[in-house]
This record gives structure tokens, sequence and C-alpha cells, in this order.
């Protein structure tokens, strides 16, 4: 069968956490959704869902592999500051990735080891 992306209710704290990296039409269609839909209402239809799913993708562990990884990481940071800016939100993921990025870029390494392709001189 086709697999849940959260485990269920107490039972995915043990199994390894499958990453989503989003391709270009996800990333497309989440830039659509902030766009068209407003992001001050507390809670929308549409938003909410991708609002969730923007910080599902940006709390994986571990740093963007390469350039093309970075410029999603930090695509989907950008969509997610403007999901949040409007609501005066705050939204932990995104603070914890460019916590990571800056730290991995300025030699600190960051919380996902080494082997980036784009930090470094």
């Amino acid at each position: 069968g086709s697999e849940g992306c959260g485990g269920g209710a107490g039972g995915g704290g043990r199994r390894k956490r499958w990453l989503v990296p989003l391709p270009p039409g996800g990333l497309a269609l989440v830039a659509c959704c902030v766009q068209l839909y407003p992001a001050s209402d507390y809670r929308h239809a549409v938003l909410s869902p991708c609002a969730l799913l923007v910080a599902e993708v940006l709390a994986q562990e571990g740093l963007p592999r390469g350039r093309v990884g970075l410029r999603r990481t930090l695509f989907l940071c950008s969509q997610a500051l403007k999901l949040v800016t409007p609501s005066k939100r705050f939204m932990p993921e995104l603070h914890t990735t460019l916590h990571r990025l800056l730290a991995a870029s300025l030699g600190g390494g960051g919380s996902g080891g080494g082997g980036v392709g784009w930090a470094g001189a």
C-alpha cells in the first residue's frame, strides 16, 4: 500500500522519516496559492494545508545537497515568509531552517553534517 506522510498517532517515532523534496510543479503550486489567496486569514481552506506542507518540508533534517536543493529551500523559505508575515504568525520551521543554512554557510556545520556542495570557499 501507500505510506502516509507522518505515521499514525504515536506510531511514527521509530521509523525513519522520508524526505519530501518538492518537484518544480509543487513549488509552482505553493507560489500560486500564496499569490492568489489572502494570507492574513487565521484559517483558510487552501493556505492552511499549504502552510503545513511548507513547514513539513522545511522541518526535514539535514541541509540541502547541491545548489538546486539550496535554491528550492530558499524559495520555500521566501514562500513561508509570505505566508506568515501578513498574519503576524511565527513558523519555527522557517527559523530553524534559516539558522541551519546560515550556520552552514558560515562554516558552523549546522545540524545536518558535512558534504554540502554550496557552502564553503
